[in-house]
């Protein structure tokens, strides 16, 4: 028996290592001859089949990069994707509508380390002690993560450019751009200050091009939504808490002007959700957020904002868990009980994903799952959060955010814009710390939300005052007609 399981892991191994001899010959040769489509073909196969295999549905593969160039929206967008190739360098692949290019980079040895380490200072929040001691830290791993990903692709790209359409690989898709900074001329001592990519470029995070163009085909068939937005909110988020109690909100609300002295009564999910109903939509509270009322929900809506713990126990679909109450026995639903019927809405809002509660490779893998999972849920567009913020600056992000919304922005857009006013108005050096708003990345088709009122309903007093007319001169004509037969009518 033993020798057998021996021959068996043997024959593994053998195959293994043939399979990834001719991968690298493949690589090789198509980088030696610049066969940009090979690669891009290599690139895409390499993604589906890492992240596919739990989908019900793959997406088919797209067969030359021409296809791609043909579906950017416009000349100032373009797509980056990253894939490690088996001799451990790294290929970036950049396209816009009208050329496309390759490079092949090192990768160095600490890169997988310079990740993690960059990823557990944003997940923490800054506290003002150490600050300034961090800062110097932050802006030395900033800049080495963008020399290393972002810098050869946007020297390529043209200067208008300003929505990337990106593909990371593995791990890599928790890394929040937005973040990253290019290497500053004049020195910077404090976060407000630096040149984060988040106030030139809109990010939009997809698997593969392949899943990004079926995405864009799907949602451009959405009907409009029976609901502008709905919002869950249980209680246990402190909807119907009387003070500010997390620490986060506290070092958040020190540092701004108005922090000083008592806090708030009442919340930042409360902003969020007047928000909400401001743009037409409505709030489930407390008892109404539970399984129940998910499985009654509309046919369509434009927004779902799930404002609930989303806990990844494990890779798989099981073990991705939505808490909805605090109650164990009657709170929890997996996300794979979400799938047995899509949500159908133009866009997913999902602020509190706990993916830092296990280790990088397995963040990775749920993160991953969840999105198949939303597209398998026929959601257009999902944003969604690498790591659960303080409440009120989010509040502040997602009251600027729906009202651009709700004027007709895409989301990436609107979420750009959001984060950018945001840093604008902050007016201290640790409520600009990425930790409060680079947290949310978008993926998806990033199709505008049909969140606009109707124009129709303008006309609705305009028609009684014009029927209110017409009565009133059709009756006056019956009262002259009854007296000139009177012959009292004058002049």
């Amino acid at each position: 028996m033993r020798v057998r399981v021996l021959i068996a892991i043997g024959c593994l191994l053998v195959v293994q290592y043939v399979t990834h001899a001719q991968s690298a010959t493949l690589w090789a040769s198509a980088i030696q001859a610049g066969q940009l489509d090979s690669l891009f073909v290599l690139s895409e196969k390499t993604r589906h089949s890492q992240w596919f295999h739990t989908a019900l549905h793959s997406p088919s593969l797209l067969q030359s990069i021409s296809e791609l160039q043909d579906a950017l929206p416009d000349r100032m967008s373009a797509f980056i994707s990253w894939t490690p190739l088996p001799d451990a360098r790294l290929l970036i692949i950049v396209a816009t509508s009208h050329r496309a290019t390759f490079f092949v980079r090192p990768v160095p040895p600490w890169a997988d380390e310079l990740l993690e380490q960059f990823l557990l200072n944003l997940h923490n929040p800054p506290t003002p002690e150490l600050l300034t001691e961090e800062f110097e830290r932050y802006t030395r791993q900033a800049i080495e993560l963008y020399d290393m990903l972002l810098r050869d692709a946007i020297n390529w790209l043209p200067r208008a450019t300003f929505k990337l359409v990106v593909s990371p690989f593995g791990k890599w898709n928790l890394l929040p751009l937005s973040a990253l900074i290019a290497e500053h001329e004049f020195p910077v001592v404090s976060y407000r200050h630096l040149p984060f990519l988040a106030k030139r470029y809109r990010f939009l995070y997809v698997p593969s091009a392949a899943a990004w163009l079926e995405c864009r085909a799907r949602a451009t068939q959405f009907e409009s939504p029976q609901r502008r937005a709905i919002m869950v909110a249980p209680d246990y988020f402190g909807y119907q808490w009387p003070y500010v109690t997390d620490s986060t909100t506290r070092y958040y609300l020190a540092s701004l002007p108005q922090g000083q002295g008592d806090l708030p009564p009442v919340a930042g999910t409360s902003q969020i959700a007047e928000t909400i109903e401001h743009i037409g939509g409505s709030v489930w509270r407390g008892p109404q957020a539970s399984s129940q009322y998910l499985q009654r929900q509309p046919l369509s809506v434009g927004v779902w904002h799930v404002q609930a713990h989303v806990l990844p126990l494990a890779p798989q679909p099981d073990s991705i868990l939505l808490v909805l109450t605090p109650y164990e026995d009657e709170g929890l639903y997996a996300l794979s009980a979400l799938m047995q019927r899509p949500l159908k809405a133009h866009l997913a809002v999902w602020p509190a994903c706990h993916w830092a509660m296990c280790s990088l490779e397995e963040a990775a893998q749920s993160f991953a799952i969840a999105r198949m999972a939303f597209r398998q849920m026929q959601i257009g567009s999902n944003l969604i959060n690498l790591w659960y913020g303080a409440d009120l600056p989010m509040a502040d992000l997602f009251t600027t955010f729906y009202r651009r919304l709700s004027s007709g922005l895409s989301p990436s857009e609107a979420w750009a814009q959001a984060q950018v006013h945001y840093l604008n108005q902050t007016q201290s050096n640790l409520a600009a710390h990425p930790y409060y708003w680079a947290g949310f990345v978008l993926s998806g088709a990033d199709i505008p939300v049909p969140l606009r009122r109707s124009p129709l309903w303008w006309y609705i007093p305009l028609a009684i005052l014009v029927m209110s007319w017409f009565v009133w001169r059709y009756l006056r004509k019956l009262k002259r007609a009854a007296e000139e037969e009177k012959g009292e009518f004058s002049w």
